[in-house]
């Protein structure tokens, strides 16, 4: 066994014996270990909790923020940095064409 590189902690049992074992959609390795647990060794998606589930789908129905903020029991400022975050991670590409003359 190559030890240039240590195995990561079991994130249930913190044990260190652990194998390769495939990869997953997103081509990080997965491990294996003695308790049974498959684990992702760097993970770093997060569960997205059900009121952000709502007020992704609030905001798809285009209700107001104040409105969201009300419904869903949540702080207006959040939800405003919150709409914010997730705009600037939309890419912006805007598409012309030129206008033809009717001549």
């Amino acid at each position: 066994m190559d030890c240039s590189r240590p195995m990561p902690a079991c994130p249930n049992c913190s044990g260190y014996r652990s194998v390769k074992n495939g990869r997953i959609h997103n081509a990080k390795q997965r491990f294996c270990r003695e308790c049974g647990r498959q684990f992702v060794e760097h993970r770093d998606k997060r569960v997205i909790d059900q009121k952000t589930r709502l007020v992704d789908r609030l905001l798809l129905e285009r209700r107001s923020q104040a409105g969201i903020a009300r419904a869903v029991q949540i702080c207006e400022q959040w939800l405003h940095t919150y709409v914010n975050d997730k705009s600037a991670r939309v890419p912006r590409q805007v598409e012309l064409s030129a206008k033809t003359r009717g001549n």
